[in-house]
């Protein structure tokens, strides 16, 4: 059978049951079985016809007649959340880089996670946090990891009341003072971080538990027109997040 992948389906959504009825559906959709009744599917996987329903609408359609003439079309003609219409966006990509931030996001879910930035940077870590927030974290960005996460005992040690989770640390240079400070107390608190930066070598770099290098530059940074390194990171960390919500692997981002 066609992986879930194929359909663009965000498998990391869906319980084992609700796997379970897809793949029937996809089942009677591979064989060009005309529609499959909502009855049937139901009794191939022992769940009722009220489960499918509420999955349909969990999943944003607005019910089991939409959701099979979603999975018929997509069998046409399959979309690419890769396909950009740009080249290779992080040049330093590998499966091994994927794998790594799919395990520090699965370890992770339903946390609070953070995202920061300073100036133009902040703006591009409250994209990732707000796209984190509709996957199952609650995302926080600017530099709110001080305030919210960690404080000053009477030993003048940082502590905290939040169980570590991850932080994501957004910088041209790698070089920014208040994101280094926030990365080192991060680190002491046994949080995980992700770095975006156009620099392959850098003080965040060795800081960080992993690093994707965007739009690089070797030179200075300072007044670069155009720079292509905000968007460009939001366009890495997107299709990042839909590889990683739809379960696929890309050889390329």
């Amino acid at each position: 059978m066609t992986e879930f992948n194929a359909y663009s389906l965000n498998i990391n959504l869906l319980t084992s049951e609700e796997k379970g009825v897809i793949r029937s559906v996809l089942r009677h959709i591979e064989n060009d079985t005309k529609k499959a009744p909502i009855a049937l599917i139901a009794q191939e996987n022992c769940v009722s016809t009220a489960f499918i329903y509420k999955m349909c609408k969990r999943l944003g359609f607005d019910g089991y007649s939409e959701l099979f003439y979603y999975l018929t079309q997509a069998r046409k003609k399959t979309p690419s959340v890769t396909d950009t219409g740009t080249s290779q966006l992080i040049a330093n990509y590998s499966e091994e880089r994927f794998q790594k931030m799919k395990d520090i996001f699965d370890r992770n879910r339903g946390k609070r996670v953070y995202a920061i930035g300073k100036g133009l940077e902040e703006i591009v870590a409250q994209y990732m946090a707000d796209r984190l927030s509709l996957f199952g974290y609650s995302g926080y960005t600017n530099l709110m990891f001080y305030s919210n996460t960690v404080y000053k005992d009477q030993t003048d040690k940082w502590v905290s009341n939040n169980e570590p989770s991850f932080l994501i640390a957004v910088s041209q240079s790698g070089n920014t003072r208040e994101i280094v400070e926030n990365v080192r107390v991060a680190k002491d608190m046994h949080y995980q971080v992700i770095l975006f930066t156009r620099m392959a070598e850098s003080c965040l770099t060795d800081l960080c538990d992993l690093s994707f290098v965007v739009a690089p530059e070797k030179q200075g940074l300072i007044a670069q027109i155009p720079n292509p390194f905000h968007g460009k990171a939001i366009l890495a960390f997107e299709n990042l997040l839909s590889c990683y919500v739809m379960g696929k692997m890309p050889d390329k981002i």
